[in-house]
């Protein structure tokens, strides 16, 4: 795991990376760009480097309007570039 490469603050500030994740999953019942939003939010309210948060299909190819997808993040910490994703559901009433 790259998390080894970070300092212990750094680890502190990393745990936004699955809230962000989760948070964008809530709101995925609104649409893709909703979670993109979400998830942005998360990441820059920790001071967090975004490198992308995107939505694609569940194969990694263009995002539904509806239905199963990934939400993918790549965020740089401490010179370290963290990535991780989360399957979420677009336009699903939770």
């Amino acid at each position: 795991s790259r998390n080894r490469y970070l300092s212990n603050a750094a680890r502190a500030t990393a745990v936004a990376i699955p809230e962000a994740l989760r948070v964008g999953s809530l709101a995925a019942a609104a649409g893709a760009s909703a979670a993109i939003e979400a998830a942005r939010a998360v990441l820059d309210s920790a001071g967090i480097d975004i490198d992308y948060v995107v939505v694609t299909d569940s194969h990694l190819g263009t995002a539904p309007s509806r239905g199963d997808a990934r939400l993918l993040v790549a965020v740089t910490i401490d010179d370290t570039r963290l990535i991780d994703n989360s399957a979420i559901e677009i336009g699903a009433d939770r």
